[in-house]
């Protein structure tokens, strides 16, 4: 009979007693399946975008790619927050961090900034990832440097994302998440405006211009290559934080992989769920970079 590890302990165990039996499941399954979601909902998106005909829906899709964008940047802030407070404490549990954020706890630049992170190569030593290769990597992957692919990672999301995500840019996607303030073509709102998608949101009291613009509006590009670059973001961060996701679980919870009929080593990256993400590694791999 298999185990109920809530059940089990519901009368007795602290929050992080139960979350400790649940962690290892939990990432296990956001690497294998819920990190997927939006890479999924994003190509299901572009590939109907590339074939609409109608400007209005064309529209649309613009601005639920700039949705997934922003909270994938919530996502990644929320999973370097968890992770990167292990380094401090290790008896913190992630999962116990990630359920009990608030939104305004994660924007990622404040996420950075409070672990003191300036560089890629801070948050791969900030978050001690030379000890989360896998001491079977090489002879299941020898063509992929995962050194190099978790360095690039980390540079990407210090140098890419963090600037990637402006203020207003956070300000908007709150007011977007439930659609009550965005508008087809900001032009009517704002002559000045390209003809696009807009959001209009109060303009942060903190803001210089907030006195003379207390409100704001938003156009979001339209240009084709400002899209891709939004798709390639979503891509490359669901990509990511699957790869650490499994990582951390190899590191700390391999029984968890063992528990769903795989052999824990590195070989699960070569498993029927996990086999996009180690093709993002190879051509992580392959691709030439330096910072």
């Amino acid at each position: 009979m298999k185990r109920d590890p809530v059940e089990e302990h519901k009368h007795t165990a602290t929050v992080e007693g139960v979350l400790a039996q649940l962690e290892g499941d939990y990432f296990y399954d956001y690497a294998a399946f819920t990190g997927s979601l939006r890479e999924y909902v994003v190509r299901a998106l572009e590939a109907r975008y590339k074939s609409e005909p109608n400007e209005l829906h064309k529209r649309a899709f613009l601005l639920n790619v700039y949705r997934e964008e922003y909270t994938a940047y919530e996502d990644l802030g929320a999973f370097m927050d968890a992770f990167l407070s292990i380094k401090g404490d290790p008896t913190i549990l992630p999962l116990h961090r990630m359920i009990s954020y608030g939104a305004g706890q994660v924007k990622l630049g404040s996420v950075l900034e409070r672990h003191q992170i300036d560089t890629g190569d801070d948050l791969y030593n900030g978050l001690g990832l030379a000890e989360w290769m896998p001491a079977s990597w090489s002879e299941h992957h020898p063509k992929i440097d995962l050194q190099k692919v978790l360095r690039r990672a980390c540079y990407f999301l210090v140098e890419d994302c963090w600037p990637g995500q402006r203020a207003t840019g956070v300000r908007a996607f709150n007011k977007i998440k439930h659609g009550l303030v965005l508008v087809p073509d900001g032009r009517p709102y704002a002559s000045k405006l390209p003809s696009a998608p807009a959001i209009i949101f109060a303009t942060h009291p903190k803001d210089p211009a907030s006195k003379e613009t207390p409100v704001s509006i938003l156009a979001i590009p339209t240009e084709p290559e400002k899209v891709e670059e939004r798709l390639r973001i979503v891509h490359f961060t669901q990509f990511m934080l699957r790869m650490f996701a499994m990582l951390y679980v190899l590191k700390r919870y391999p029984a968890a992989i063992g528990g769903r009929g795989l052999k824990a080593d590195a070989s699960v990256f070569g498993s029927e769920r996990m086999v996009d993400v180690l093709e993002f590694m190879r051509n992580s791999s392959e691709t030439p970079w330096s910072k």
